[in-house]
C-alpha cells in the first residue's frame, strides 16, 4: 500500500498575519567581509533580524552562505542558500537550519513567488514552502527586498517523506523517500541523474542520487511510469495511475496552469516526490518568479493554454478522460477558495503587496524595475480564473485537429538512432514521432526551439509516423515518411 504523506501540521501564510508591522532588515555579516563568490563554497556569517532600520534584535543566529539558482544566479541581484548552525524558527516558521534567501529579481511586484505558494495551501498538495519578506543588508551594503524562504528539504514540517539512508539499496528501503525535480540543464550543470525514453530529464534532490542501487531504481521506475503513461491503450487500462499519484498531479497542475509558470512546462524546477512505499507525486510547489505573465521566451496572455501545450506527461495525461473529469471537479473547490468572498486571494495579494511597498520602491531604485510592462499578478490572476473556469464549464469547444505536418523526412540513421525533419505548422505546439504505432519522441517547448528536427534513439528499421498538436490539445492525422 502507498504511503500517504499528506500531511502538514504547518500552517500556511494566509491563515496567519506577519508578526511585524512592515518589512524586518536582515543584516548579513561575513567573516573578513568575505565576498559570496559562487554557489558551492559556503562563507562563515552572522545573521541578525531586527524590526526595522536601527530597530530592537528580534532574532540573531550563526550560520553560513552561498550563491544558490541557476538563471537567477546570473542576474544581478544574487540568491543565496542558508544554513543555520542550529535548527531554529524564523518568525512562526517551523525550524530549520536550511533556508533560501529568494532575489525575486525579474518580479516587478516582488510577490509572486509567494502569492504561488500561498495559493499551493488552497490545494490538497501537503505542503509548500513558508517566506517571510526581508530587506537584507550584506555587510553593511543594501541589497534590496528579499523573500527568507523555507527551502524544500526532507522533514516532517517540509517534505514529509522518509529520509533515505546509503545503506537503503533493497526492498522496501529502496523504494522512498525520493525528492527528484525535471531539469533540462541536466547536462549542462552536471547534474546527476537521466533522460527518459522521451527525453525527459530528471535529476536527483534528495538523496544525492550517488548510491547506485538508488539511481538505477529510479531510473527505472520512472522508465516504467512513461511507458504505462505513452501506451496505446493507456486511457482504456488505466495502468498508467499505479505509477502516478493522480490527485497531486491535478492540484500541481490546475495551481501552475492558473500561475501560468515559465518553468513548468517541464523545463525546470519541477519537483517530483516518490514517498516509501508510494508512487510520483507531484509537488511541491517551487520557482515562481517568472509566471503570472512574466515569461522568458513567449510572451504569455491570461486566456491561452501554458502547462498542457508542452513535452510533459500531464499533457499525456490529459489525454485521458478520467483524468479530465477528475480535474473539472477538483477545479471548483480550488476555485471557490480562492474567491472565497471572506478571505479570497485578491484580498492577500492587496495586503502583500501594500506591506512590501516602500520596501519594492527601494529595491528598484537599487536594482532597476524589471519587466516592467509585466501584468499586476492580481488582474492577470483575476482574468485567468475566470478565463480557465469558463474553458472548464464549456468543455474545451475547439477539437478542430490542427494540419498535419508537412515534409517529414528521414535525414539520417545510424544502428542505434535516426533523425528526421519537417516543416512546423502554423498553430502546433508540439509533434510526436511513432514507429511502428509506438510513440518514441515527442517534440515541443522546452526541449526544441525550433521544433522542426530530432534524433531519436530508436532501432531505425520499421514504419515512422508523425502528428503536430495545438494549444487545445488536439492531434492531427499522422503523417508518413
Amino acid at each position: 500500500m502507498a504511503t500517504n504523506f499528506r500531511s502538514s501540521t504547518q500552517p500556511f501564510l494566509v491563515r496567519r498575519k506577519d508578526e511585524n508591522n512592515g518589512v524586518p532588515i536582515l543584516e548579513i555579516v561575513t567573516v573578513n567581509a568575505a565576498p559570496i563568490l559562487d554557489r558551492e563554497n559556503y562563507v562563515t556569517a552572522t545573521y541578525t533580524l531586527r524590526d526595522g532600520e536601527d530597530g530592537p534584535i528580534i532574532w540573531r543566529q550563526p550560520g553560513r552562505i552561498r550563491g544558490r539558482g541557476n538563471s537567477t544566479w546570473t542576474m544581478p541581484k544574487k540568491p543565496w542558500k542558508v544554513k543555520l548552525d542550529n535548527a531554529v524558527p524564523f518568525l512562526g516558521i517551523a525550524a530549520s537550519k536550511d533556508w533560501a534567501l529568494l532575489a525575486n529579481y525579474i518580479d516587478p511586484s516582488k510577490i509572486r513567488n509567494q502569492l504561488a505558494f500561498e495559493m499551493s495551501g488552497h490545494t490538497d498538495l501537503p505542503w509548500a514552502p513558508h517566506t517571510h519578506n526581508v530587506e537584507v543588508y550584506l555587510n553593511g551594503a543594501y541589497q534590496g527586498l528579499y523573500g527568507f524562504t523555507e527551502s524544500v528539504e526532507v522533514d516532517p514540517a517540509r517534505v514529509n517523506v522518509t529520509k533515505m539512508k546509503a545503506t537503503d539499496i533493497s526492498g522496501a528501503a529502496l523504494t522512498g523517500g525520493y525528492v527528484m525535480e525535471v531539469d533540462t540543464r541536466l547536462e549542462e550543470n552536471g547534474e546527476v541523474g537521466w533522460r527518459t525514453r522521451l527525453n525527459v530529464p530528471i535529476i536527483f534532490d534528495i538523496p544525492d542520487g550517488l548510491v547506485p542501487e538508488q539511481y538505477a531504481y529510479m531510473r527505472d521506475y520512472t522508465q516504467v511510469a512513461e511507458d504505462a503513461l505513452y501506451a496505446d491503450d493507456f486511457a482504456t487500462t488505466g495502468a498508467w495511475k499505479t505509477y502516478f499519484d493522480v490527485d497531486s498531479w491535478i492540484d500541481w497542475y490546475l495551481l501552475t496552469e492558473l500561475t501560468a509558470n515559465n518553468d513548468a512546462g517541464f523545463g525546470a524546477s519541477v519537483k517530483i516526490t516518490k514517498p516509501r512505499g508510494g508512487n510520483l507525486h507531484l509537488g511541491p510547489a517551487w520557482d515562481y518568479d517568472a509566471s503570472f505573465g512574466i515569461t522568458f521566451y513567449i510572451p504569455h496572455p491570461s486566456d491561452e493554454w501554458w502547462i498542457r501545450v508542452g513535452a510533459t506527461w500531464i499533457a499525456r495525461m490529459l489525454e485521458d478522460p478520467s483524468f479530465v473529469t477528475r480535474m473539472k471537479e477538483r477545479w471548483v473547490p480550488f476555485r471557490d477558495s480562492l474567491l472565497d468572498p471572506d478571505n479570497s486571494i485578491f484580498d492577500w495579494i492587496e495586503e502583500r503587496s501594500e506591506l512590501v511597498s516602500e520596501a519594492r520602491a527601494r529595491d528598484h531604485a537599487h536594482w532597476g524595475v524589471q519587466n516592467s510592462g509585466a501584468p499586476d499578478p492580481k488582474i492577470f490572476l483575476q482574468e485567468r480564473i475566470a478565463w480557465m473556469d469558463s474553458e472548464f464549464t464549456n468543455g474545451y469547444e475547439d477539437t478542430t485537429p490542427p494540419a498535419a505536418p508537412t515534409n517529414f523526412v528521414q535525414e539520417s540513421s545510424t544502428a542505434t538512432t535516426v533523425s528526421f525533419s519537417w516543416d512546423e505548422m502554423p498553430g502546433a505546439v508540439g509533434y510526436r514521432i511513432r514507429r511502428n504505432g509506438t510513440i518514441v519522441a515527442q517534440v515541443a517547448y522546452p526541449y526544441a526551439i525550433p521544433m522542426d528536427s530530432t534524433t531519436v534513439v530508436v532501432d531505425p528499421t520499421g514504419t515512422f509516423t508523425i502528428q503536430s498538436r495545438d494549444a487545445t490539445g488536439n492531434w492531427s492525422a499522422e503523417q508518413g515518411l
